[in-house]
């Protein structure tokens, strides 16, 4: 027997008592190394938890021995009744290897859920395919068939092995999000921190210092993460410090804002055994660099070590839909699953039994479904100090959007990003499926970033539901800002000593917000970004704006008998010059 809780309580408390008191000791004669100062953070992090606690605080009251009937309870519940109950899952699979406390309650409420592992034929409501579900059911599943030697799927182990190779040789799909690497980090720190195959173990420990190497290589020194991304929603943009990945950044740099509380991902990064030290070294104030993800296209061989049936499922997991290049393993997919009634499908599953339909489609809809895959992606990232300017390289220009998120500049604690659609009064009442109706063509050099919008001619011009909406909007939070100058199509902002200018297509507003609706969606937008170390003054940096030259024009050529639409945009030796034909 492990003892009393109270007596473990007790335990632990004279343990982390004697290892802190150890290392403010040691500060007399040597520095605290790295590692050692982030078990600080995490107990800091764990005590503050314990007084303030909620459902994602379990695995920490777990790990010190503190029952709380009521929140797990709670906790047992949401996964029992959630539509997301693998996010309830991977608490429950921590807080079980962190104590005893609570194997009755989980066990009970993994017996009496009425879902698999795993998809099933018939499914209608449970994903199991994107990236973050896809590792939350897995590492779930192979740890609690550990945990207890619940029956499991006989590929299992193959396909966690791939999903890690995956990600050591390509990267991750959802390349950057704040929604949804916090999750991924969280399912991959179990298998870390539990699990006895030693393959495993390390697969996901390469894993987690890529994924957590890249986050901290677009977060400025203020701790913010505002971040161009695989996959993202805008409500992430609209605040620097309480989500659920600004915590994760805390806890692990010692930057940004202290959390108050724990979030879903916070209590798995604060109760890990995992050395992040290379993780956290490899940090700098100053970044300019490319970097890539799923370096493969969506037809590359990449996934021939599974079966048809989960090869579906790991096309699905890069973005691949109804993709032409996935268009028919897709319609495979839904036959075969049974999955016409699921939420996920069930705009399109009446096609799956209609070959006209599908055949048609292949070659029709492209440009609605192309903007989904996230194979081959590459994020270019300037930052200096404060400042961050971040974008996907030419990321199908003119097609539809969905969650990529194509551009984002961070001025301190200030997120600045253009989005294509209806404009709202307020940017948090966009829709999160489809964040633009059409994607621009992003371009950046340095710190100069030129986002050219022209919208395929389906969006633009109309299809069978009419003509799309093909205003660009600018995300401008003008009370957030210290000063404001205005300079014809430009408009310069300053943060503290944080500087950024956005060159809009026009000068003016819609419901408020500076967004421009003109040549049915084709516009040209820029963004350059400084601070008090590069260019001095805002003062200076203002008149470095005025000096910058830009240019756009549509002419026919008849060298490929087509339409060019050419866009110049120099500031201060920063030069992009582009024709998009």
């Amino acid at each position: 027997m492990k003892g009393s809780h109270s007596q473990r309580f007790m335990n632990y408390i004279k343990r982390y008592s004697f290892v802190i008191a150890s290392l403010l000791l040691s500060v007399g004669s040597h520095a605290l190394t790295t590692q050692q100062k982030f078990e600080l953070r995490q107990e800091a992090h764990n005590q503050v938890s314990i007084n303030n606690p909620g459902t994602s605080a379990l695995p920490i009251l777990s790990k010190y021995g503190i029952k709380n009937d009521s929140l797990i309870n709670s906790l047992t519940a949401s996964y029992e009744d959630g539509n997301k109950a693998d996010f309830t899952l991977i608490n429950m699979v921590r807080v079980l290897f962190l104590s005893d406390l609570y194997d009755s309650q989980i066990f009970a409420s993994i017996d009496r859920a009425n879902f698999p592992f795993w998809l099933e034929s018939g499914e209608d409501q449970h994903i199991y395919w994107s990236e973050n579900h896809m590792i939350m059911w897995l590492s779930s599943d192979w740890l609690l068939n550990q945990y207890k030697g619940l029956a499991s799927d006989e590929n299992l182990r193959l396909k966690i092995v791939h999903f890690l190779e995956l990600k050591r040789d390509y990267g991750f799909y959802e390349l950057l999000s704040p929604n949804y690497f916090p999750y991924t980090l969280s399912a991959l720190l179990n298998l870390v921190d539990f699990a006895e195959d030693s393959e495993l173990q390390q697969l996901a420990e390469v894993a987690v210092n890529r994924l957590l190497t890249e986050v901290l290589w677009v977060t400025n020194d203020k701790g913010v993460f505002f971040s161009a991304a695989g996959r993202s929603n805008t409500d992430k943009y609209l605040n620097a410090y309480t989500a659920n990945h600004s915590k994760v950044i805390n806890i692990l740099t010692g930057l940004g804002v202290t959390p108050l509380s724990a979030s879903a991902a916070s209590a798995f990064i604060s109760t890990s055994d995992m050395d992040l030290t290379s993780v956290i070294e490899s940090w700098k104030p100053v970044e300019n660099m490319q970097i890539t993800a799923a370096g493969h296209g969506l037809g590359d061989n990449v996934n021939s070590m599974v079966s048809k049936e989960d090869r579906v499922l790991f096309q699905w997991s890069m973005g691949g839909y109804f993709h032409p290049t996935t268009w028919d393993d897709t319609f495979w997919g839904i036959n075969h699953y049974s999955l016409e009634n699921h939420e996920s499908f069930e705009d399109f599953g009446g096609f799956a039994s209609s070959s006209i339909i599908k055949a048609l489609g292949k070659n029709i809809i492209p440009t609605f479904t192309r903007g989904s895959d996230l194979s081959n992606l590459d994020i270019d990232v300037y930052k200096h100090n404060g400042v961050v300017l971040s974008s996907l390289d030419t990321h199908y220009g003119g097609y539809m959007g969905f969650q990529t998120w194509p551009w984002v500049a961070t001025v301190d604690d200030i997120a600045v990003w253009t989005q294509s659609g209806e404009v709202k009064a307020e940017f948090k009442d966009r829709t999160n499926s489809t964040n633009n109706t059409h994607l621009p063509k992003v371009m950046q050099k340095n710190n100069l970033v030129m986002a050219v919008y022209w919208p395929n001619s389906e969006i633009s011009a109309g299809n069978l539901f009419g003509a799309m909406d093909t205003t660009v909007a600018l995300h401008w939070p003008t009370d957030e800002f210290d000063e404001i100058v205005e300079d014809g199509r430009w408009i310069i902002g300053r943060k503290n000593t944080s500087y950024i200018a956005v060159l809009r297509d026009c000068a003016s507003k819609v419901n408020g917000q500076y967004a421009c609706s003109g040549n049915n969606g084709r516009q040209m937008w820029g963004t350059y970004v400084g601070n008090a170390e590069t260019y001095q003054s805002f003062d200076n940096f203002v008149d470095v704006i005025g000096r910058s030259s830009y240019y756009n024009s549509l002419d026919f050529h008849f060298s490929c008998f087509c339409n060019r639409y050419h866009v110049i945009l120099s500031v201060d030796g920063n030069k992009i010059d582009h024709y998009w034909d």
